[in-house]
């Protein structure tokens, strides 16, 4: 018989206290960005995913999980502090992280664990450590833009080369397929050329997009870049670097992520300065929904193929049999559900909210049964940080507003999405039967009966509004709280714009229009 270290404690009637930090096991917190959690609980089988499923196996499911915001960083912060968008105040991408709320990782570290994260996606690496990876003795944030999951588990391997072995082990393992630009993945292959005063400079793939870069030298003045392809495409990023500085375009024909087979644009260099630049693009092929239902589900087989090679090195390395892993999303997508709408950020529907939650605990240890008790229980992602202190016995981080897996929980989830980077501020509370969507910026109301209705199309709200009489009040309250924090564009840096209009988030002079469902 094998004991573990789990098993240790329990012989000796300990609870691995706070102060034995070398019986605690490794966490592994793997994100995959933008997967839905029908991705993986998929009855018609269109989705292959062998090792998230072995995963899932190994662990404990909980089927009813969700994000309390569609985009990546307000929703990653409320998950490593336990706190609601509203109440930390970051609720778009781009935003500073207040300094005062303590992090997971810092607040692991604090108790002994060498704490690392790799990333795969611009908006978490902005800031650093003085961002979202506050806490993290060691990061990989080198994405300027999206990392596919071949190089995120190349690159988790080598910091796992790094890791001496001395203190347990929290690592932060974010995978961004299947952000969009949705990648092809060689089945269908198309590409784009890239002219420079009217000479070809090199071409790019559109179907598998990725950073297109050249060094390439320019006499002074005015220069124009082009570029074409006869498949539609979307223009993602074009710009001219030296020496760190950014020389940005001016757009004479087309724009931005606008669909088009021709980009004109014009780049004034230095004045009276001959040097070297480096040109930087990033096109993709614009799809049809169909396409882009095809390329989800072959980028969600992609990852899960990285990530079964992640965990097969955990293996080798003897660090899978003692950990905890928790597998889960920051957010779902749209797939052309409701109007067409693909993407997320603009809705609280289930499709952009509702996220995968896997939990695998080491063989033996002692609240397995608690937690599994909780499986079908209604989870909010505030509930993971109190979660993971609690099976490793830590104490919880001060003021955390969510209430371990290991408990009760309060069976009613807050969402919440916001202007600029959505079209329209939305809140939204739900429970298992029950989702009202709060327009603040209409003073208005979309009730949705989830047992009858999961496809949440028929607003109810004029006839069962009394079913959940606290609940618009309660929303309101949330509104006005949040109002005192939202952003302005104006807090971006001209940088992290730029990133963020590559990734879709900002698109210049975005028109108000109403809220797709």
């Amino acid at each position: 018989m094998v004991i573990t270290a789990w098993g240790i404690c329990a012989l000796a009637g300990l609870g691995c206290s706070e102060h034995s930090a070398e019986r605690r096991p490794h966490v592994f917190l793997i994100v995959v960005d933008t997967l839905r959690a029908d991705a993986l609980n998929d009855p018609a089988g269109l989705v292959n995913t062998p090792n998230i499923d072995a995963l899932a196996a190994d662990g404990i499911v909980f089927p009813n999980t969700f994000a309390h915001a569609p985009i990546t960083l307000p929703s990653h912060m409320a998950l490593f502090t336990s706190r609601l968008p509203f109440d930390t105040g970051v609720l778009n991408n781009g935003q500073t992280v207040p300094s005062h709320y303590p992090m997971v990782a810092e607040w692991l570290n604090e108790y002994g664990y060498d704490t690392r994260a790799v990333i795969s996606l611009a908006t978490l690496s902005f800031l650093g450590q003085n961002g979202v990876l506050r806490g993290f003795d060691e990061f990989d944030a080198r994405s300027k833009q999206l990392v596919n999951a071949d190089k995120v588990e190349r690159r988790l391997n080598k910091s796992l080369e790094d890791y001496d072995g001395d203190a347990p082990l929290f690592m932060f393992a974010h995978f961004s397929d299947p952000h969009e630009p949705y990648n092809d993945h060689g089945h269908d292959p198309r590409e784009g050329e890239i002219l420079v005063d009217g000479e070809i400079v090199g071409s790019t793939s559109i179907s598998d997009p990725h950073l297109f870069k050249k060094e390439i030298e320019l006499d002074a003045g005015t220069h124009t870049v082009e570029l074409r392809s006869d498949t539609s495409f979307q223009p993602r990023l074009v710009a001219l670097y030296q020496k760190g500085k950014r020389f940005a375009p001016t757009w004479e024909e087309g724009e931005p992520l606008k669909v088009t087979k021709y980009v004109r644009i014009s780049i004034d260099t230095p004045v009276n300065k001959n040097s070297t630049y480096t040109l930087r693009v990033w096109m993709n092929q614009a799809l049809s929904p169909e396409q882009v239902q095809q390329r989800y589900i072959r980028e969600v087989e992609f990852v899960d193929e990285y990530i079964g090679r992640f965990i097969d090195n955990l293996k080798r390395r003897g660090l899978y049999e003692d950990s905890i892993i928790i597998f889960t999303s920051d957010h779902g997508e749209g797939l052309g559900e409701r109007k067409g709408f693909i993407g997320h950020v603009e809705n609280l529907s289930d499709s952009l909210i509702h996220v995968p939650l896997i939990i695998r605990l080491p063989k033996g240890h002692p609240r397995a049964d608690e937690l599994r008790a909780q499986s079908d229980s209604l989870v909010s992602h505030i509930s993971l940080v109190p979660t993971i202190l609690d099976l490793v016995s830590v104490p919880e981080m001060p003021n955390q507003k969510g209430m371990s897996l290991l408990g009760e929980t309060s069976g009613v989830h807050l969402a919440e999405t916001h202007t600029p980077q959505a079209r329209s501020n939305l809140f939204c509370l739900r429970d298992t039967d029950y989702k009202l969507v709060y327009l603040a910026d209409d003073d208005q109301f979309e009730m949705f009966d989830l047992q009858a209705d999961p496809e949440e199309l028929t607003n109810v709200f004029a006839e069962k509004r009394g079913e959940r009489d606290a609940w618009p009040e309660q929303l309101r309250s949330i509104a006005a709280l949040a109002a005192d924090r939202t952003p302005s564009e104006g807090e971006l840096s001209p940088e992290a714009q730029q990133r963020l209009t590559a990734l879709g988030y900002i698109e210049s002079k975005k028109p108000s229009k109403p809220l797709d469902r």
